[in-house]
């Protein structure tokens, strides 16, 4: 994959991204927080994914209902609203480009699904610096983000391929991120 000057500015855009102050150093204050703010944008359930559904072992959001992959239940509130605010930027997306443009670029461009995912991973990070993480935990972070596109750890052909170059830039950007909110 090529990554191309627009698909990195899109990716480097903050215009999804709330900002690190307004999360707390408390996990579950900032699950209740991405809650709110996904039922402000017409989430009515979040539940479960059932174990044959696509992609079990994923978070998705899909029209008005937040499915969670397997095992979310069990994690901590840290961990979900890492992940609430992840999917919060993914509805962001999804209203300023529209659903069915949003679907169709994540589904079938990978380098544009890069772009999409990449701000959703700065929220991520963002929340997890807010919740008391060291720079090691955005190192392993950036890594494992690139594992998951480039090999395959996304099912049914959600990897992204990805140049040795792409994958360095990815963890540079993410890992520029965190550095950017600890400050």
């Amino acid at each position: 994959m090529r990554l191309r000057t627009k698909d990195i500015e899109e990716a480097e855009s903050c215009r999804f991204l709330r900002p690190r102050d307004l999360f707390s150093a408390d996990g579950t204050q900032n699950w209740l927080e991405a809650k709110e703010a996904l039922a402000e944008l017409g989430i009515t359930r979040i539940e479960p994914k059932k174990p044959w559904s696509p992609n079990p072992r994923l978070t998705t959001a899909y029209a008005k209902v937040l499915r969670t992959g397997a095992g979310f239940e069990d994690k901590h509130d840290e961990d979900k609203a890492e992940t609430g605010w992840h999917e919060h930027v993914h509805y962001l997306q999804r209203q300023a480009i529209g659903r069915h443009r949003f679907n169709a670029q994540y589904l079938f461009v990978p380098r544009r699904r890069w772009a999409l995912e990449m701000p959703a991973h700065r929220q991520q990070i963002t929340v997890a610096v807010a919740q008391g993480a060291t720079s090691l935990d955005i190192e392993k972070f950036a890594w494992s983000v690139t594992a998951k596109f480039e090999r395959g750890l996304l099912d049914n052909g959600y990897a992204i391929p990805m140049t040795r170059a792409d994958e360095n830039l990815t963890r540079r950007l993410l890992m520029e991120w965190g550095r950017a909110v600890r400050r």
